[in-house]
């Protein structure tokens, strides 16, 4: 369907040439774009259809961010950054429920022990205040502006670590939202976390670590 709607609104734009005669722009008494519009009950099949992840998986995937080591990193073939990056990317994407595209464009100090009354949510409501947390800014996106999110001590813990370590005298990196220089806290060699590292790295290695871990108890 979304190849015949691009075709006909194609020759409705430009003419085309058949056995060496040229014939001009197709005018069509009909929308393509109506006509082989995709039915609204196949739209909504087509939709991601995420399953709930039971409380107990989530701790064992925090269980093996926490102790993820240099040696699981060197028996894989994505060990391409620092133990202390992965182990900071795994811990905010397990406990802070942010999209891929968020946690890629963290800056640096973007961790907050303390709360403040100025800190909003996503609805722009005021951020409770909670002794056991600290507070992660979330960077401006298309719909809102900053705001925070709770996360774990150990999670602020981890990102302060890789944050001692991370190279210095990087280059800041335009956003591609605010278009200002920003100093990525997944910045490394001057390049900005990759698109595809949590799903296709960080991810499926937490996934691996939890699997051995299931083997090592006999489940």
């Amino acid at each position: 369907l979304q190849a015949m709607r691009v075709f006909f609104s194609t020759l409705q734009r430009r003419g085309y040439t058949i056995n060496g005669s040229y014939t001009p722009k197709l005018r069509l008494t009909w929308v393509p774009e109506e006509a082989f519009k995709t039915p609204d009950d196949i739209r909504a099949a087509h939709q991601p259809n995420p399953r709930d992840v039971a409380e107990d998986t989530w701790f064992k995937l925090i269980w093996a961010a926490c102790t993820l080591s240099k040696e699981h990193l060197e028996g894989s073939s994505i060990f391409n950054y620092p133990l202390a990056y992965y182990r900071a990317a795994c811990l905010i994407w397990i406990t802070a429920a942010r999209r891929s595209d968020e946690i890629r464009r963290l800056s640096v100090e973007c961790v907050r022990r303390e709360w403040a009354p100025e800190m909003r949510d996503a609805e722009g409501m005021q951020v409770e205040p909670a002794e056991e947390f600290c507070y992660l800014r979330v960077p401006t996106n298309k719909l809102r502006g900053e705001f925070y999110v709770p996360i774990p001590s150990y999670a602020a813990d981890a990102i302060e670590v890789w944050e001692s370590v991370r190279p210095p005298n990087q280059k800041p990196l335009p956003d591609r939202k605010t278009h200002k220089p920003t100093n990525y806290l997944f910045q490394y060699r001057n390049e900005r976390m990759g698109k595809a590292f949590l799903n296709d790295s960080a991810i499926p290695l937490l996934c691996k670590l939890f699997k051995e871990q299931l083997t090592e108890n006999g489940i």
